[in-house]
């Protein structure tokens, strides 16, 4: 279900005076609890597969739709005090449904069990782990939220001092990178950011390191100098926005490539919620990723029952593939499946599809269909055909707003129950459709025509009938018709 701006705001705003009373320990089981209702989200497009470690745990995320190469290591946020593996899965599911890229999610040490430097451990150990993997660290993107989007930085860090190769980008939603609470919007958003408070943060500055100032801790007072490229995502209206702020600006000042997005009135992590007035933030996700990363196999062409199955999340994610809605003669097809494809509110949301994409595309369609209920919603111009020829071509309105047709036209017409009408059996045209291997030289309606003669046996031209009308048929004479 898509979530919006107005409605998670005001359950964050309910929240926010509830959970300053909340323990530790609370506040880990409601995180765990938003990880399982992501990962419940996507469970169906998505393969798990648990990785342990000696002292932490991981987990791969594969899309079952894996449009691209390459891995994202995401790294959780949480306040370095919580988020396990079940949390890590959550929004890495999102992440590789949302960007068809498997991702590794490791649920890192967390403070105050396991205070700094735990949590960088486990991000080296993981990095280093997906390197062992073969991956080119040219085709490893970082991404995290909160704590975890600071700590893709400081492991950035890390890596420089340890003279290992360096990922191909960084995707930074609400880093914290500044556990000293210096930046201004401390001061300005105290009052506006719906669920984070300045005292929850020095909780958990308290609870993971006794140096806030170290840049392993604190990337923005790092050395930033051949850090990869930064995209980087914070609400307008969230504490938390300085870090994210200064941090694009200090990234700038080293020489480095670096994106901000600002959302105005949105709070701390917002993009973990998928709101329906942010939709923009993954396609500006996968613009990063096809630029840094690798390019997106963004064509996929299915068979029936597979388009059928995929679609309703397709429209929901806004992705790009191209759906075959047909099936061969030899191909099986799951019978229950083709019926939900033909489905009536199924139908009504591929048109909108289809409209959606031609206008973002301004792109022309052509659309193959036997439905004329369709054709009338969808279609500017149209093309009847019969046994693989041309019979009749003009606008929409030519073909359904006038009475010239021609015959078969007219009997598809006929073929249409009437609403104020009732009938025990639809009007169908009879006879048999001519063998499509043996072309005659007339017209190929000829022998289910009860208007055929031997003229109709001869080759038959396009007549134009109208302005935009043309139709392959003795019946009607173009000269009159064109006057």
């Amino acid at each position: 279900m898509a979530l919006s701006a107005k409605y998670v705001r005001s359950r964050l705003t309910m929240l926010r005076s509830v959970m300053k009373n909340f323990s530790l320990e609370s506040s880990r089981k409601g995180q765990r609890m938003l990880g399982e209702l992501m990962e419940f989200k996507h469970r169906k497009m998505v393969i798990i597969k648990d990785h342990p470690f000696e002292k932490f745990a991981a987990a791969w995320v594969i899309p079952k739709d894996e449009r691209r190469q390459g891995v994202i290591l995401y790294l959780h946020g949480g306040g370095y005090a919580c988020g396990d593996l079940e949390y890590a899965k959550g929004y890495g599911s999102t992440l590789a449904v949302r960007c068809g890229i498997r991702v590794f999610s490791p649920a890192y040490r967390l403070a105050p069990e396991s205070p700094f430097p735990a949590a960088l451990e486990d991000a080296l150990e993981s990095y280093q782990y997906l390197l062992k993997k073969g991956y080119d660290p040219r085709q490893i993107a970082l991404c995290g939220e909160s704590a975890g989007g600071g700590l893709i930085y400081a492991l950035c860090l890390k890596l420089k001092e340890e003279n290992l190769p360096l990922p191909g980008g960084l995707i930074a939603m609400s880093p914290w990178t500044d556990l000293t609470s210096s930046g201004e919007s401390y001061e300005t958003n105290r009052d506006v950011d719906p669920n984070m408070t300045v005292e929850q943060l020095q909780f958990y500055t308290r609870c993971y390191t006794t140096d806030p100032k170290n840049p392993l801790a604190s990337p923005l007072f790092g050395n930033l100098e051949g850090l990869p490229p930064s995209l980087i995502f914070v609400g307008g209206d969230e504490i938390m926005l300085s870090d994210a702020a200064d941090m694009h600006k200090n990234l700038l000042d080293a020489g480095c490539k670096s994106k901000l997005v600002v959302a105005p009135e949105r709070w701390h992590a917002y993009v973990l919620y998928e709101l329906t007035e942010n939709e923009e933030d993954y396609t500006t996700i996968n613009h990063f990723l096809s630029q840094h990363i690798s390019e997106e196999n963004k064509l996929r062409w299915m068979p029936l029952d597979n388009a059928a199955k995929i679609y309703p999340a397709a429209r929901s994610h806004n992705w790009t593939n191209a759906f075959r809605l047909s099936a061969t003669l030899k191909e099986e097809v799951d019978t229950k499946v083709l019926q939900s494809a033909l489905d009536v509110t199924i139908q009504a949301q591929m048109l909108g599809l289809i409209n959606d994409l031609q206008k973002r595309l301004n792109t022309a369609m052509i659309l193959i269909t036997h439905d004329l209920g369709v054709v009338a919603q969808t279609c500017e111009k149209v093309m009847v055909m019969y046994a693989g020829e041309a019979i009749e071509y003009g606008t929409a309105e030519d073909i359904f707003e006038t009475d010239q047709r021609h015959p078969y036209t007219q009997g598809l017409f006929n073929a249409i129950p009437k609403l104020n009408e009732e009938c025990d059996r639809l009007e169908a045209i009879e006879g048999m459709m001519a063998d499509p291997t043996q072309k005659p030289k007339g017209c190929r309606f000829a022998d289910r025509c009860k208007y055929a003669t031997a003229e109709c046996r001869a080759q038959q031209p396009m007549r134009q009938v109208g302005p935009t009308h043309y139709i392959r048929c003795r019946l009607f004479d173009p000269m009159q018709s064109a006057r």
